[in-house]
């Protein structure tokens, strides 16, 4: 429904997921464009490059991506790192797509306890033993 009232053709939906897991491959490029950038390392020119060489971003998105780090700086590292931590926790506790029930038990007990990222490696490795 999402796809049909955004003017995108339903039929390509599992296309659609398969290229943005694919391309979440390329996070990490992100990060390395705003460290490049906010160490001084690169220019907005030589980021802007970086992003759509290494990101495949348009010139557009990498311009956006720009402006987000120099608005929220070292904010996008938490974004991805975070992001990865949360999904390494869920699924080693047993959370993943074909047990959708435990998935979203295990993230609405993670969002209402007092954990922190250190804590939360700890379990996935531990869980990983």
């Amino acid at each position: 429904m999402l796809f049909l009232l955004a003017g995108l053709d339903s039929d390509k939906v599992e296309e659609y997921f398969r290229i943005v897991e694919v391309t979440k491959a390329l996070d990490y490029v992100y990060i390395e464009a705003a460290i490049k950038y906010l160490d001084g390392n690169f220019t907005e020119e030589e980021t802007v490059n970086w992003l759509i060489k290494y990101k495949l971003d348009s010139k557009e998105k990498a311009r956006r991506r720009l402006k987000f780090i120099q608005q929220y700086r070292s904010y996008v590292i938490n974004l991805y790192v975070g992001y990865n931590i949360v999904k390494n926790y869920i699924e080693s506790t047993g959370g993943t797509p074909d047990n959708n029930e435990l998935l979203w038990k295990l993230f609405k007990e993670l969002i209402s306890s007092p954990l922190t990222p250190s804590d939360l490696i700890k379990a996935t490795e531990k869980g990983s033993d």
